[in-house]
C-alpha cells in the first residue's frame, strides 16, 4: 500500500502518457492484445512491473486495461468487480480520471442496450462521485454524457441545460476552454432538433470563431448552411454551403451518406429552384417520415400540388403512427415501472408486517413472563400473609395460656415453671419447622413453573428457526430460478436479435446458404425461447392445481409420429431419430396434449445430449399399463443422479441450454395421469427414459 503515496519515478518518460518508458512499451503490447484472454496475465505482469518502479499512474492505467478486457468480452459481472478494484486504488492517487473512464464505458453499455433510465441513474451517481473526488475529467464528462442521453430520449431542453452547464464549467477553468467550444457543437445540434435555428446559429458561430483546427470546421459549416436555409436565408446558406463544399475538397472528405449532407443538398437545390434534384436528395434522407416531410414542399414549389398533398398526407399519417408508437412505448415502460414499484412496496409491506408480528410475539411473551412472575410473587405474598396470620393466632393462644398459667402460678412450684418454658420452646420449634416446609414447597412450585416456561420458550424458538430456514430455502430457490431464467431467456433472445440485425444490415452481401443458415439459427432459438416460456407456464399451471385432465381416445402410433415430427431437426447431424412401431397398435384413453408433452420433453433432452448414434421412440403394453420409452446413445446419466434429475431446476450439465424444469414437469404430468416417469437404470449405452401410463377402462 505504500506504493500508492510514492510519487512516480523520474525514469525516462518519452511517451504520450508520461510514464516509465519500459512500462509504456509493455503497456502498448497489452493494449494490442486486450481482447484476448492472455491479456489478463499480461496486465498482472504489467501491474507488478509498474509497482517495481513506483509508477502509480501506470498502475492505474493497467487496472483500466483489465476492466477494458472484461468490457470488450461483454463479461459485465467481472467488469463490475474490476471497476471496484480500480476505484479503491485510484481514490488513493491523483489519477481518479481512469476510474471515471471505466465507469463511462459501463454507461455506454447501458445506452447500447437502450436502458436509458438506468443509464441516467448511473450518470447522476457518476456526477456526484466526480464532485466528491473533485475530478475535473469526471465532472466535465458527466455534463457531456447526461446531455447525450437526453438527446437519445428526445428531451432536448434537458440536453441543452446539461451542455450549458458543461460550457460554464469549462469556461471557468482557462485550461479547459477548448473543451467548452466542442460542447457548442452539441448544443447547436440540440437547438437544431428543436427547430430553434437562430440559437443553433449562435452556437455554431461561437465554435467557428474560436476553433483553430481548420480540418475540424466541416460540421460547423454544414450545420450553419442547414440552419440558414431552414430560416429561408439563402444568401448565408449559399455562403456556408460553399465553404463546406470547399472544405470537403481541400481535406479529401468523401460523401459519407450523412443525413445532414443530404439535407444540405436538398435545401441547396430547393433554394435554387432545382426541384428534381431536391426531390432526389429528399429520397435519400433515410426515414420515410423525413422523406415525406421534405418532398411535400418541393412538389408544392414545383406546382405539383396533388403529389404535394399526397406526401403531406403520408407525412401526417407517419407522424401519427410514430406518436402512437412512442405513446405505447412510454405507457409500457411506465406500466412495467409501476408494477416493479408495486411489487417492491408489497415486499416491503410484507417484511414490515412480519417484523411487526415478531415484535408483537416477543412483547406478548415478555408480558406473559412478567404476568407469571407477578402471579408467583403474589402467591408467595399470600403464603407469607397466611404464615403471619398463623403466627398471630399462635401468639394470641400463647398469651391466653400465659394468663391461665398466671392464675395457677401461685399454686405451682419451680418445676412447673421449667415445664412451661419447655413447652414454649417446642411451640417455637414447631412454628419454624412449619414455616420452612411452606417456603420449600413454594420454591419447588416456582421452579417447576419456571422450567415449564423455559421449555415452552425453547419450543417456540425451534419453531421460529424452522420457519426461518424454510424462508431462506424458498428465497434461494427463487434466486436460483431468476438467475437461471435470466440466462436462458437472454441467450436465445440475443441470438435472435443479433442474427436478425446482421441479416437486415448485410442482406445484399450474404449468399443464400449463409442466409438460410442464419435463418435456421433464428428459428431454432425462437423454438428454444417458446419452449422455455411454455415450460414456465406449464409448471405454474400444474403447481397451482388449476389444470384439469382432458381425456379422450387416441391412436398411439399417430401420437408418436407427431412427437417425432415435432422434434425432427433438433438432433445432431450424425444422429438418427425414428419411431419403432409395435406389431399391434393401441388406442389409449389419455390427455393427448400432456402425454405428447412428456414424450416431446424426453425426445428434446435426448437430442441435446446425443452427439452420434440414434434416438428411438417406442411403446409396449405391460399388464394394465402402456410403457413409452425414449432410448438414446448419448452421454448417459450416473445411477446416483437418477432420482434428483426430476427435481426442479436440476441440471447435470450447466453448459447445455435449459432451465432444469422439463423433467419435473414430466413428473407432475405423470402424477396427474396416475402414471410414473423414471430412468431405466439397467440401460448403460446412453439413457433410456420410461413413461408408464395406466390403461383406463373406457367404461
Amino acid at each position: 500500500m505504500l506504493l500508492l503515496i510514492v510519487p512516480s519515478c523520474t525514469f525516462a518518460q518519452n511517451n504520450p502518457y508520461k510514464i516509465n518508458d519500459k512500462v509504456y512499451a509493455y503497456y502498448s503490447k497489452c493494449s494490442k492484445e486486450i481482447r484476448n484472454k492472455k491479456a489478463l496475465a499480461m496486465t498482472d505482469t504489467l501491474f507488478a512491473m509498474a509497482g517495481g518502479v513506483h509508477d502509480v499512474k501506470a498502475q492505474c492505467m493497467t487496472l483500466l486495461l483489465k476492466s477494458l478486457y472484461y468490457y470488450y468480452n461483454n463479461d459485465i459481472p467481472n467488469f463490475a468487480k474490476a471497476r471496484s478494484v480500480l476505484y479503491k486504488f485510484c481514490c488513493k492517487t491523483p489519477y481518479t480520471q481512469y476510474f471515471f473512464h471505466s465507469w463511462s464505458l459501463y454507461i455506454n453499455y447501458l445506452l447500447r442496450k437502450r436502458e436509458y433510465k438506468q443509464a441516467l441513474n448511473e450518470l447522476n451517481a457518476f456526477q456526484k462521485e466526480a464532485y466528491k473526488l473533485k475530478d475535473e475529467y469526471g465532472i466535465g464528462l458527466s455534463f457531456v454524457k447526461l446531455g447525450d442521453v437526453y438527446i437519445m430520449e428526445d428531451q432536448f431542453d434537458l440536453a441543452i441545460s446539461q451542455f450549458q452547464k458543461g460550457i460554464d464549467y469549462y469556461n471557468a477553468n482557462p485550461a479547459k476552454k477548448r473543451q467548452a467550444y466542442e460542447l457548442y457543437l452539441k448544443e447547436g445540434s440540440a437547438y437544431f432538433s428543436k427547430k430553434e435555428f437562430y440559437k443553433s446559429i449562435d452556437c455554431y458561430l461561437t465554435y467557428l470563431n474560436h476553433w483553430e483546427v481548420k480540418s475540424e470546421l466541416g460540421d460547423a459549416y454544414l450545420m450553419l448552411a442547414c440552419c440558414n436555409f431552414s430560416i429561408n436565408n439563402s444568401v448565408e446558406g449559399d455562403k456556408y454551403a460553399d465553404l463546406y463544399f470547399r472544405w470537403k475538397a481541400v481535406y479529401k472528405k468523401n460523401f459519407d451518406n450523412n443525413y445532414y449532407d443530404y439535407l444540405l443538398l436538398y435545401q441547396y437545390n430547393l433554394a435554387h429552384k432545382k426541384y428534381s434534384a431536391a426531390l432526389l436528395y429528399a429520397d435519400s434522407l433515410g426515414d420515410s417520415l423525413y422523406i415525406y416531410c421534405r418532398r411535400a414542399p418541393a412538389y408544392y414549389l414545383a406546382k405539383e400540388y396533388e403529389k404535394a398533398y399526397i406526401d403531406q398526407s403520408r407525412y401526417t399519417e407517419s407522424l401519427r403512427k410514430q406518436y402512437d408508437k412512442e405513446l405505447n412505448k412510454t405507457l409500457t415502460e411506465y406500466t412495467a415501472y409501476f408494477e416493479n414499484e408495486k411489487l417492491k412496496s408489497e415486499k416491503n409491506e410484507l417484511a414490515l408486517k412480519n417484523s411487526t408480528l415478531k415484535v408483537a410475539q416477543l412483547q406478548s411473551l415478555k408480558q406473559m413472563i412478567e404476568l407469571d412472575r407477578q402471579k408467583k410473587s403474589l402467591e408467595l405474598s399470600n403464603v407469607h400473609l397466611e404464615l403471619n396470620n398463623k403466627n398471630l393466632k399462635l401468639v394470641n393462644q400463647h398469651q391466653e395460656m400465659l394468663k391461665q398459667k398466671a392464675e395457677t402460678e401461685r399454686l405451682r412450684d419451680k418445676a412447673n415453671n421449667i415445664s412451661v418454658i419447655n413447652q414454649k420452646n417446642q411451640s417455637i420449634a414447631s412454628l419454624l419447622a412449619l414455616l420452612l416446609i411452606i417456603i420449600t414447597v413454594s420454591s419447588f412450585v416456582y421452579i417447576l413453573l419456571r422450567r415449564k416456561a423455559e421449555k415452552q420458550l425453547k419450543r417456540e424458538k425451534e419453531t421460529a428457526e424452522m420457519a426461518r430456514l424454510e424462508a431462506e430455502k424458498a428465497d434461494k430457490l427463487k434466486t436460483m430460478f431468476l438467475q437461471n431464467m435470466s440466462h436462458e431467456i437472454r441467450t436465445p433472445l440475443n441470438a435472435i436479435v443479433g442474427f436478425s440485425s446482421y441479416i437486415a444490415e448485410s442482406c445484399e452481401d450474404l449468399d443464400k446458404p449463409t442466409r438460410n443458415e442464419f435463418l435456421k439459427l433464428i428459428d431454432n432459438n425462437t423454438n428454444q425461447l417458446t419452449t422455455l416460456i411454455n415450460d414456465i407456464l406449464d409448471l405454474s399451471s400444474l403447481e397451482s392445481g388449476y389444470y384439469k385432465v382432458d381425456y379422450g381416445e387416441f391412436n398411439l402410433d399417430e401420437l408418436c409420429r407427431q412427437a417425432i415430427s415435432t422434434v425432427n431437426g433438433r438432433q445432431k447431424e450424425r444422429v438418427e431419430l425414428k419411431f419403432i412401431q409395435p406389431k399391434e397398435s393401441i388406442i389409449l384413453r389419455t390427455d393427448h396434449v400432456r402425454t405428447s408433452q412428456v414424450i416431446n420433453n424426453f425426445l428434446t433432452n435426448a437430442c441435446k445430449y446425443t452427439e452420434k448414434g440414434s434416438i428411438l421412440l417406442t411403446y409396449e403394453k405391460q399388464e394394465q399399463n402402456v410403457v413409452f420409452s425414449v432410448t438414446d446413445t448419448g452421454c448417459g446419466i450416473n445411477v446416483s443422479d437418477s432420482d434428483k434429475i426430476f427435481n426442479r431446476f436440476e441440471k447435470l450439465d450447466s453448459f447445455v441450454t435449459g432451465t432444469g424444469i422439463g423433467l419435473n414437469i414430466c413428473l407432475r404430468i405423470a402424477e396427474l395421469l396416475h402414471g410414473e416417469v423414471k430412468l431405466d437404470k439397467n440401460y448403460h449405452d446412453g439413457a433410456r427414459f420410461l413413461f408408464i401410463h395406466p390403461i383406463i377402462d373406457n367404461k
